[in-house]
């Protein structure tokens, strides 16, 4: 932020900071794209004169641009923006979780139902050929699942062995 002057020398939020320079002369320049909902509002800002500073929307981005890298670099310096990413990151992996034990779920009541199927249909053999293929994939199940899902397979398993 040295270069435009706001962090070390008095930043202030109400300034329009609008210099296409920096004091030695100094610029970069980048081309964006920008909604045209957004572009439309820059325009009638800048064409509406109520900010004298705004001679075109080059010189609002301008401002823009140095307010929000004044906000950024402070919530940097104070570790806001840290914890911020942190929560993020947090709440995203939360998220993972929940969708793969809902998929898990999902997974064990589709096996339930298959199971039910054969064993109303009186297919107890193919019930046990379908349990004892699905035990011998357990390995594959996430370690977090894998103890439920072999639970529910021998049980499963068990019902196709009760005495006639």
């Amino acid at each position: 932020m040295t270069s435009w002057e706001t962090a070390s020398s008095g930043y202030d939020r109400r300034k329009f900071y609008t210099q296409v320079t920096d004091k030695k002369g100094h610029w970069h320049q980048y081309n964006i794209k920008l909604p045209t909902t957004i572009g439309g509002e820059i325009s009638k800002i800048v064409q509406s004169g109520v900010v004298e500073e705004y001679t075109s929307a080059q010189s609002f981005i301008r401002d823009a641009i140095v307010h929000r890298l004044e906000f950024i670099s402070r919530l940097i310096a104070d570790g806001e923006l840290n914890r911020r990413i942190t929560l993020f990151t947090l709440n995203a992996e939360a998220m993972q979780i929940k969708a793969r034990r809902e998929e898990f779920r999902q997974m064990l009541m589709i096996i339930k139902e298959n199971c039910q199927d054969h064993s109303n249909h009186g297919r107890l053999e193919e019930l046990r050929t379908y349990v004892s293929d699905l035990l011998d994939s357990a390995a594959s199940m996430p370690k977090e699942f894998r103890s439920d899902y072999i639970a529910e397979l021998e049980g499963q398993l068990k019902l196709t062995q009760r005495p006639y």
